[in-house]
């Protein structure tokens, strides 16, 4: 009878250290408190997302609240033991004036806590009326690119235009900004449709070529967005 009972005690405490087996998610710091910083800068922070359970933690949604991106996860299944970085930028145009707190929330096979919010809290300082945002700024930002000789250039060029000649496009590949939209221009529209070709295939997908060229841009526009100011 004791062996019975003895063997029913244990296939018990098996069963309960089965049943509390579990993946449990775990952040190192729940808020990130950035302190104080001017309108339209961009706050990171990397989160560091840990499986401090003994089961396999899967992570199934990040999501975050208005004015918040995150990257992606390097991966969505983390083993005990194992952790995750969870980068998070917070654009703050628009928050001028005002203490913040952005919240997101990761969900996860976590019984305990399904869904595990983390936090940014700071200040936003307002710009003045004679300022602009860095943001604002990022989003107006464009490359524009004359592709005529140096001599064409200076006789005559769209303000804003830096001077890469065709025949030199090649040795500028790697050299220019990615990711933002990027304008070539020749006299008449020949040659930039070939070098927006050129630069797509190269990785620069945003890539466009003025339509007509710098001879259009003139006959459409006049002369009051040329420099040298012509005469």
């Amino acid at each position: 009878m004791n062996r019975v009972w003895i063997g029913a005690i244990i296939v018990t405490v098996l069963i309960g250290v089965a049943a509390s087996a579990a993946p449990r998610i775990e952040v190192d710091n729940a808020t990130y408190e950035f302190g104080s910083v001017m309108e339209g800068m961009f706050v990171r922070h990397v989160f560091v997302i840990s499986n401090t359970g003994d089961q396999t933690l899967e992570i199934s949604r990040v999501r975050s609240t208005c004015g918040c991106t995150t990257s992606a996860l390097p991966t969505n299944s983390l083993a005990p033991g194992q952790s995750v970085e969870l980068e998070v930028v917070f654009d703050t145009v628009g928050y001028g004036g005002r203490e913040v707190t952005k919240s997101l929330y990761i969900e996860s096979n976590d019984p305990q806590t399904p869904k595990l919010w983390i936090h940014m809290k700071g200040n936003v300082g307002k710009l003045g009326p004679t300022h602009i945002a860095q943001g604002d700024l990022q989003y107006l930002l464009y490359v524009l690119i004359d592709l005529r000789s140096p001599e064409e250039y200076d006789a005559g060029h769209i303000i804003g235009a830096i001077n890469i000649p065709f025949s030199q496009l090649g040795e500028y590949i790697g050299r220019l900004p990615s990711g933002l939209l990027m304008i070539v221009y020749d006299a008449d529209g020949a040659l930039s449709d070939q070098a927006v070709a050129v630069l797509i295939q190269n990785g620069y997908h945003d890539a466009k070529s003025l339509y007509g060229g710098y001879a259009m841009w003139v006959e459409n526009q006049g002369t009051t967005m040329i420099w040298p100011v012509q005469e």
